[in-house]
């Protein structure tokens, strides 16, 4: 209960409310979606369930964290009874989230950073796509080529992602481009 005035909003704030709604939607996905047969709602969703959720919910856990979560909800009840947990409720989502999501959100500048740290050239921040492909095919938590295009298609919705890369990019053209960061407001000369 009490962690639910941590989430941004609180009980009442349409996040919370969101959050109800991925796990509801987990639910139904466990059943699957397009079936005749009556709905059979529980208060809780598979622990396999739980990184989709939270990514659902704009967390984006690497698969270390991710598994970390789920290895906090599988071995939570270890201790008392020998055996894992395989399912979570809400109440728990909450806290794992809570505890779990980056207390400041990734912002544009940690986009640029990391362009940075992955070789993008110091002047013009461009770093050409097959080279930062290469680097996440590679490097840290790898990803293989099929992954990497995936994510790609999904971020990408329903544009072009070649147009959206072409064969350099910038931080700024990947965050707002692909990632959906907005735009810096201007300030006008008046608020000066």
């Amino acid at each position: 209960e009490y962690m639910g005035a941590l989430i941004e909003g609180g009980k009442d704030g349409a996040f919370f409310e969101e959050m109800k709604d991925f796990f509801y939607y987990a639910q139904i996905l466990t059943q699957g979606e397009n079936t005749a047969e009556p709905r059979r709602i529980a208060d809780t969703i598979a622990v396999d369930r739980l990184a989709n959720v939270m990514r659902a919910l704009g967390f984006y856990a690497t698969e270390h964290q991710a598994k970390n979560m789920v290895n906090e909800v599988r071995f939570s009840q270890w201790e008392m009874t020998q055996r894992f947990v395989e399912e979570l409720d809400f109440d728990t989502l909450v806290k794992l989230f809570v505890n779990h999501r980056p207390v400041v959100p990734i912002a544009r500048a940690d986009v640029e950073r990391a362009f940075a740290t992955l070789g993008a050239e110091e002047v013009t921040g461009l770093i050409a796509r097959d080279r930062l492909f290469s680097h996440l095919q590679t490097r840290g938590e790898i990803m293989i080529e099929d992954e990497l295009l995936v994510c790609l298609d999904v971020l990408a919705g329903d544009r072009d992602i070649q147009e959206i890369l072409g064969q350099q990019l910038s931080a700024v053209a990947f965050a707002e481009g692909l990632l959906g960061f907005e735009a810096p407001a201007q300030e006008s000369v008046d608020s000066q």
